[in-house]
């Protein structure tokens, strides 16, 4: 389970209340009535909405520093690296002749596990429970 600090929740909480106020007061200004009436309106209106964008992603990308500097994060070391390569090299695959009756019932339980996941995933991504909103 990921645990987040409390700092990282306030963080958060407070930018999200920025960004959703500015958004939304950047829309109903960029939105008057002329430009809603005018051919060229539409043009203006989805030109208007690259600022609270650019904004978004200038707070996203100091929120993602501050995480960074606080969580103590940074990409491995070498010896990490290494670590890890000896680890993965050093696993040993049984064969099925050799597994026992619990081995098979471990395996598979995991591995409805990792189906179930999946789908929830795919559910998510679709939106839909059955098939793709076309």
């Amino acid at each position: 389970m990921l645990k987040t600090s409390n700092f990282l929740k306030s963080t958060l909480l407070k930018r999200s209340n920025v960004i959703l106020r500015h958004s939304y007061g950047q829309c109903i200004r960029n939105m008057s009535t002329q430009q809603a009436k005018s051919s060229k309106g539409t043009l203006s209106k989805i030109a208007g909405f690259q600022e609270p964008i650019v904004y978004n992603v200038k707070v996203l990308n100091e929120i993602a520093k501050e995480v960074y500097t606080k969580e103590n994060l940074g990409p491995p070391s070498k010896a990490q690296i290494s670590e890890a390569w000896e680890n993965l090299k050093s696993i040993r695959w049984k064969d099925v002749g050799e597994l026992n009756p619990s081995d098979y019932v471990k395996y598979g339980i995991r591995s409805i596990e990792v189906a179930g996941f999946f789908a929830l995933g795919e559910i998510i991504g679709r939106f839909s429970i059955i098939g793709y909103n076309v």
